[in-house]
């Protein structure tokens, strides 16, 4: 299978989730919350050992690492989620690849596209958009260029 076609499948996970559990359709989304849906364990850690997260794919359960700001500790959740979903080994989740499939699918877990166009249709400017998906701003500005509306007039 090539990456265009794990990309999309990642992608589809994130949309899939929202249609399959209503309760995760809420903005700011909790990616925890879609977790333990799925069967998922979250473990929050106090650590040093990773930055950012850790997961066992066997053992269905994502480490986060606890000292993260709450947009930090929410987006990790979402990409070690996307690491488990995409049945990445733990050991190999830096190769390129697995990195961009688990970054899609946490971006459209956060940022569904159908939200963000909604939004953006109806007024929403940048500041609006983080406060409402509460994610990076960087996070932001990828999922409007994935819409393919970056350059239209909206207020930065």
């Amino acid at each position: 299978m090539n990456i265009k076609d794990r990309l999309a499948i990642a992608k589809g996970k994130a949309v899939g989730i929202h249609l399959l559990f209503p309760e995760v359709y809420r903005f700011p989304v909790h990616p925890s919350v879609a977790a333990r849906k799925l069967g998922i364990h979250v473990f929050a850690e106090d650590t040093r050992l990773y930055e950012y997260f850790d997961y066992d794919l066997e053992a269905k359960r994502i480490y986060i690492n606890s000292n993260l700001s709450r947009m930090k500790l929410r987006y990790s959740i979402a990409l070690a989620l996307g690491h488990v979903l995409m049945e990445h080994d733990s050991m190999y989740a830096m190769i390129p690849q697995y990195l961009e499939e688990a970054d899609i699918f946490a971006s459209n877990l956060t940022v569904p596209r159908e939200m963000l166009y909604y939004r953006l249709e109806n007024g929403a400017s940048l500041i609006d958009l983080i406060k409402y998906f509460d994610v990076d701003k960087s996070i932001i500005i990828s999922a409007i260029e994935d819409l393919g509306i970056i350059g239209k007039s909206w207020n930065l």
